[in-house]
């Protein structure tokens, strides 16, 4: 034990110094408190009411920044439904995110029981139907030419605009739906959870940079009338019992569909179907056919310039090499073709080959239909790609037109982010032509890069790359291994492929993936910032989905449904903007937003009943539920500044 010595400080002086210093520090504290004045207590005559919640602020600022009181007159929405004015339906149904509501109904139940709600809009009659037929009064199309409006406004404030240097995200997500009935419920797959079902899938847009995102556009995906047609076959087939793999049954579904009246304008043969039964069904009913080779069957073709080609299969077909000038470019539908020639099939005939090539995969398929002109031929080619256009592709044509709306609506971003699934060369090409100045996405490892006169696919090109090319940096908070090649691919030309490795502890890779570029001259490290900023999107997603409603719709009406979407994003997009435009919440998270927007009355809970009473007065309101309107303001703007008054009268600014 260390023994007392002289000058030293004992320890029981020590502790009361300590003592003393904490207490101080205490009364420092005390003093540097708000003094409030003293409220006298005693017992209620009649239980309180439940205390107001400042959500109107956080409502206000985002309806005076954006003007959506103006954008409700031009869009002719009906001024009332049930007594109630469609502002005040406006207001409740952006506040979804702040109340943290269940559904539609939870939602009106919540606003209802609000006091701030109820003292200025006069919600105490709201039901929930009238919430789906104010979101039912409008149009899909008026809903994204609103968007747009908004995403114009928005570039207008420096805190809130789309720069160059920012980026504009692609992608899609699935919402499970039991409701056969509900407009364009179709089977989907949701990658995440790796599992089926009925749902609707949702394509939006989004911008990103590393200090704020805003969603931009979304659209629902709907199935072609062709695909429509082919599930109500698919259905009927059930009913008849038809066996695809059957000819005779095959014959039987085509004389069905005619006697009905339902005949195809192009009988598509697979398989077995190709055979003397179907084709002779289809040419005693004078019906156009093509058939999809395949199988085993060997083929004596007689080219266009009089050659012969002698026992050559399906597979040898695909795989032959062709001159450029016989390929026959189907821009349209995204095909190149070359007529092969004509061969005789037993108990079918002669016939016209042809070798199909995607542009967007290099997929090649062998087609055979009966032989006649070649501009006839290319015609059912062409009806048979566009009636098997599958839901892939119209995906891609809906996100193309969301992209078209970004640039329409002056989004800055010069950079357009995907995730691997859309990475077809055809929809990248198409996007450059929007004007975007680049692409980046990850690669596929099936598609052939030519580096140096050589075609070689990802995994090739991760071998013949030595380790002391890649470059060791570190890019916002994560060290990385990064080097570049750059190759031709056919449909995009000359692009980069940006190999990256993630490093862990003690230099461990934690994983590694190439991502492609189609600008060669963007640097490495910013196409691996541009790729990370796609995060932003699923981060969007999951708050939409937890706490603005995204998934709880469930009306017939499409309208509904598309509008209760597009204020799910509109109420995350209420508290993106009110962090954007106040200065203390740009560093806090989007929960501790809505909690401070929720909870800050606590701060002014001692307010006593009499200031409320002369807030009422004030507002020229007679009564707590109904308030008259001064006669120099009609209903809706009355009814949509009392709520801001009510803020503005508590003292409630800036955080």
């Amino acid at each position: 034990m260390k023994k007392h010595t002289a000058g030293s400080i004992s320890r029981q002086a020590q502790r009361k110094a300590n003592k003393r210093r904490r207490q101080a520090e205490r009364e420092r504290r005390q003093r540097a408190r708000p003094s409030w004045p003293r409220v006298k207590a005693g017992r209620a005559s009649s239980e309180p009411k439940a205390q107001p919640q400042a959500r109107s602020y956080l409502v206000r600022m985002f309806w005076e920044h954006l003007r959506l009181g103006e954008w409700l007159h031009q869009a002719g929405v009906k001024k009332k439904l049930k007594g109630l004015p469609v502002v005040t339906l406006m207001i409740v149904a952006l506040t979804f995110g702040v109340y943290n509501a269940n559904s539609v109904s939870d939602l009106a139940a919540k606003a209802v029981a609000d006091p701030v709600l109820l003292e200025a809009c006069w919600v105490q009659g709201l039901e929930r139907k009238q919430l789906y037929r104010f979101l039912g009064q409008v149009s899909d199309t008026t809903y994204l030419t609103w968007l747009g409006d908004i995403v114009r406004e928005l570039d207008r404030d420096p805190r809130t605009a789309t720069p160059r240097h920012g980026v504009v995200i692609g992608d899609d997500t699935t919402v499970f739906k039991s409701g056969q009935k509900m407009p364009y419920v179709t089977l989907v797959y949701k990658s995440s959870g790796q599992r089926f079902g009925l749902g609707n899938i949702i394509v939006s847009v989004h911008y990103a940079d590393w200090h704020k995102d805003l969603p931009l556009f979304f659209d629902f995906w709907r199935p072609t009338p062709q695909q429509i047609q082919a599930a109500q076959d698919k259905r009927d087939h059930k009913r008849l019992k038809v066996d695809q793999r059957k000819p005779e049954d095959v014959a039987r579904w085509i004389e069905h569909q005619v006697q009905h009246g339902q005949a195809p304008d192009l009988a598509v043969l697979h398989g077995a179907q190709f055979g003397p039964v179907v084709v002779g069904k289809c040419e005693e009913w004078g019906l156009a056919w093509i058939a999809v080779g395949g199988g085993r069957r060997q083929y004596v073709a007689v080219r266009p310039d009089g050659s012969r080609i002698s026992g050559v299969t399906t597979q040898e077909l695909m795989t032959r090499r062709y001159r450029a000038a016989e390929w026959i470019e189907l821009t349209d539908v995204g095909y190149r073709v070359v007529i092969v020639g004509q061969a005789d099939i037993a108990g079918v005939g002669r016939v016209s080959l042809l070798v199909a090539e995607d542009l967007a995969d290099q997929e090649r398929t062998v087609f055979a239909t009966r032989a006649d002109r070649d501009e006839v031929i290319l015609q059912r080619l062409e009806l048979d790609v566009a009636q098997h256009a599958d839901a892939n592709t119209s995906r891609l044509q809906v996100m193309l037109r969301l992209l078209k709306l970004a640039c329409q609506a002056n989004v800055q971003a010069e950079t357009a982010v995907f995730d691997r699934w859309f990475y077809v060369t055809g929809f990248i090409a198409q996007v450059l032509a929007l004007g975007f100045a680049r692409v980046v996405t990850k690669a596929k490892r099936d598609i052939p890069y030519t580096y140096h006169g050589q075609t070689y696919t990802i995994d090739q090109l991760w071998r013949l790359v030595p380790a002391q090319r890649f470059r060791r940096q570190r890019v916002h908070g994560q060290w990385v291994k990064l080097t570049a090649v750059r190759v031709w691919q056919e449909g995009l030309g000359h692009i980069k492929l940006v190999l990256v490795k993630e490093l862990g502890a003690h230099n461990k890779i934690l994983q590694h993936y190439v991502l492609m570029c189609t600008d060669v001259t963007f640097r490495n490290d910013q196409v691996y910032r541009a790729y990370k900023l796609r995060w932003k999107i699923e981060e969007c997603y999951r708050e939409v989905r937890q706490n603005h409603g995204l998934e709880l719709y469930h009306a017939r009406n499409f309208n509904a449904n598309f509008g209760h979407v597009a204020l799910s994003f509109l109420s995350y997009l209420c508290l993106v903007v009110t962090r954007l435009l106040t200065p203390k919440l740009r560093d806090k998270t989007l929960g501790q937003v809505k909690q401070l927007c929720s909870m800050r009355w606590s701060s002014w809970s001692k307010v006593t009943t009499a200031s409320s009473s002369s807030l009422a007065r004030d507002s020229g309101a007679r009564s707590a539920y109904q308030p008259t309107v001064p006669e120099s303001e009609n209903r809706e703007t009355f009814v949509t500044n009392v709520a801001f008054r009510r803020a503005k009268a508590l003292k409630i600014k800036h955080f």
